[in-house]
């Protein structure tokens, strides 16, 4: 789909690398080295940069209680693991869809 994109090896890269850019759409996993995705996500939300910005949490853990804790932290869409990568950019286009909409409502 012509998506450019940036990989984080854990949440700490990840918060670099949205200190210099504004991605579209941000895609995290729950289980990372050092931190967790839900602690990523809640940064994401506090940040004024990023808070408008769709966040698309993937796992293999897909429990309910972890896809409430998701949503609770400020996560778009949950989708569980393993991904097709047709449905995942059907997924991104819909977030990518609905930010635009938010933005043309401002």
């Amino acid at each position: 789909m012509g998506f450019d994109t940036v990989e984080a090896s854990d949440a700490a890269a990840a918060m670099h690398h949205l200190a210099a850019c504004r991605p579209d759409v941000i895609c995290v996993d729950l289980v990372l080295p050092e931190s967790s995705g839900y602690e990523l996500c809640e940064f994401i939300r506090k940040s004024p940069q990023h808070r408008a910005t769709p966040v698309l949490v993937m796992s293999d853990r897909a429990y309910p209680a972890d896809r409430a804790h998701a949503a609770d932290v400020g996560a778009d869409l949950f989708v569980k693991k393993p991904v097709n990568v047709e449905r995942l950019c059907r997924w991104i286009e819909r977030l990518l869809q609905g930010a635009r909409a938010a933005e043309v409502q401002k």
